[in-house]
Formats: structure tokens, sequence, C-alpha cells
């Protein structure tokens, strides 16, 4: 039966493609391709890369990608599990006769000292002092009488509340190259394609909408801080990400931008 590995190489010859003209389409590197085709899936950063990648590979050969992973699975519940052998216990060397006098001798002369510094502590009155009694105020004594000052109870702390973030903040770091098209509030804010350790921020009150990322398993997104949970498909669309509060522009601000656009117009 012929493998995963044989059946992606023979299609894509068939097809007269080269590594490089399929990462041009799938945006997967070439490194990675060929270890798909020789069936090398370790090289791969883990099974959710491998099976993604094989689904995206058949897809784009025009091969049944359910065929695809069908072989994927057979050929690797075929392999044998390695059973590692628990390591050996260590021996625990047998205690020595001669030593047993030494520890009798040990605990006998802590014993001794242990007495000793008692009758030294004892003889020598280190003791605590006793209590001093009260000492009352007379009729006679300044004070007796008066009203004596309130004490009032410490302050408590105030205590902060976390920082409400208004608005959202989405940062894109690239573990390889990726193509995105990103909107943010409806409008467009970048589209093209950006290399392994570039990274992109984009900041909007309301959402920030992808609306399509070349390479899924290439982009970790971070939201306000919190990293998103990774994709299953290799190519997304329409993925939109909305704030948990979004920012109020001013009335103001929103006047003086107003102003702003009319004396521009007024000027041309």
């Amino acid at each position: 039966m012929t493998g995963v590995g044989e059946m992606l190489r023979e299609a894509r010859e068939d097809l007269g493609l080269s590594y490089q003209d399929v990462e041009q389409g799938i945006k997967i590197r070439p490194y990675y391709l060929q270890a798909l085709e020789e069936e090398k899936f370790d090289r791969l950063p883990g099974t959710a890369y491998v099976k993604g990648f094989l689904r995206a590979y058949a897809k784009y050969l025009h091969l049944s990608d359910d065929k695809v992973m069908a072989l994927y699975l057979a050929s690797t519940a075929a392999l044998p599990e390695e059973k590692i052998a628990p390591p050996p216990r260590p021996k625990q060397p047998p205690v020595s006769v001669f030593r047993r006098p030494a520890l009798l001798f040990t605990a006998a002369l802590a014993v001794v000292v242990v007495l000793a510094l008692s009758f030294y502590f004892n003889q020598t009155g280190l003791r605590t002092p006793p209590d001093a009694p009260p000492t009352d105020i007379g009729e006679n004594e300044p004070g007796f009488g008066q009203d004596q000052p309130e004490t009032l109870p410490p302050d408590e702390p105030e205590v902060e509340e976390p920082p409400i973030i208004e608005g959202l903040i989405i940062e894109v770091a690239y573990s390889a190259p990726c193509w995105l098209d990103v909107r943010a509030d409806g409008e467009p804010v970048f589209s093209g394609t950006k290399g392994e350790g570039e990274s992109l921020r984009i900041e909007a009150n309301e959402y920030v909408e992808f609306v399509s990322i070349g390479a899924s398993e290439a982009i970790v997104i971070t939201k306000n801080g919190e990293e998103l949970p990774p994709f299953t498909e290799h190519v997304v669309r329409n993925f939109r990400v909305p704030a948990d509060t979004p920012r109020i522009v001013p009335e103001e601000e929103g006047e003086e931008d107003a102003d702003a656009d009319a004396d521009a117009d007024a000027d041309e």
C-alpha cells in the first residue's frame, strides 16, 4: 500500500510543482513539505501541525484530505511503542557494626550537654522576672476624673482595583511567514506578509477583524495581554475579536475633529 508521503510526492510531481511553488500557494516552508513526503514527522513542531499541514497539502494537490489523514493515522498506529524500563533502585549499604558504638556515644554526649546547660541556667538565675503589680491611680493623682481621649481605630488601607482596559490592543507574533488582511473598526490597517520573528500591533475601539489568515499555525494572537487559543484550520477567514470594554470617544474630541475637517475643506 502506498504511504502518505509517497502519495503526496507523486501528486506533486504529476502536477509539475516544486517545493517553492507549493510554498507560494499554502505558505508552508519547503523544509516541512519535504519532511511530510519523507514521513519524518518528528521534524514538525507537534502532532497538531502535522495534521494541519497534511490537510492543507492534500487539498492543494487535489487529493482527498480524509484519505491522506487515514493513511497517516494508520502509519502512526503501526509504530511499536517503546517501553521505558524503570531505573534500578540504588541499594542501601548495610549499617556497619563498627559504627553503632559511635552513634551511641554521640547520643549520650548530647544528653550530657543538655543536662549541663539546664543546670547552669538554673544556678545562675536566668529566669523571667515576675510581672510588676498594677499601679492604682488615686483620687489625688493628676488626671483622675478627667475624660480620656477616645482612641480611633487605624484607617484601613484602600484596596486598589485592577485597571479596566478600554478599547482593544491586538498583538500578533510570527513564527513563520504568514499573510494577513486585517481591519480595525471596519477600516483596513494591514494587508501583507511578515516573516519569522516579526510582530504586528493593532489598536481599535470596538473590534479587530482578520479578514484572511494565510497560515494560522504561524502566528500567535494576544488580546489585551492574554493569548488567544490556536486555530484548528490552516486558512482562516473573517475572524473577529471584539473589545471587552469599548473605548468611548468624548464629544469634545469629536467636535474638534469635525472642526479640523471643516477647516481643511475650507483651505482646499
